[in-house]
Parts: structure tokens; C-alpha cells; sequence
């Protein structure tokens, strides 16, 4: 078993309700086992992932501590998932 302090997750689509999630079910379970052994977990996602679904779920938007996305991301978006406590820092 491994621990890790912060894990950063490239992810095929993002959304507040579905989550975080890849398009393959291989990749969804490693970064699955990821953020169950991490103590904070980082979403990397252009604005474009935000609008797409994908196949495998990876984790939901509570176990998200931090978002790091684009300017062109939906200011509505980001509202929502303020409320929902994640940090979002645009780059």
C-alpha cells in the first residue's frame, strides 16, 4: 500500500453531480485508488471537460479538494462548484 500527499488527476470529464471520470475503466480504477490514498486531491481540466460525459466514474465532487482549469470555464460552473467547497484556481 502506498500514501500519497496530493494527486493530480487529468480527467476525460468533469461534472458536480457526475464527478470526475475517463473514458476507460482501467484507467478510472488506478486514479480510483489514487484518491482513496491521497490526503488531497487535485482535477486538471480545460474548460472543454466540463461539457462532456464519460464512461467510468473516477471519484464524485466531494472527494475533490482543488480544480485547476481555464478562463473560459462556465462562471456558473465555478460558482457551483465553489459551494461546494473546492477550491478553483483558473491558470
Amino acid at each position: 500500500e502506498v500514501n500519497i500527499d496530493i494527486t493530480f488527476l487529468g480527467v476525460s470529464a468533469f461534472n458536480p453531480i457526475m464527478g470526475a471520470a475517463a473514458n476507460h475503466e482501467d484507467e478510472a480504477k488506478v486514479n480510483r485508488q489514487m484518491v482513496q490514498r491521497s490526503k488531497k486531491v487535485v482535477v486538471v481540466a480545460d474548460s472543454s471537460k466540463f461539457t462532456r460525459t464519460a464512461f467510468a466514474t473516477i471519484c464524485s465532487a466531494d472527494q475533490i479538494d482543488t480544480i485547476i482549469t481555464d478562463s473560459g470555464t462556465d462562471e456558473e460552473m465555478l460558482k457551483e462548484l465553489r459551494r461546494l467547497g473546492i477550491e478553483i484556481i483558473i491558470a
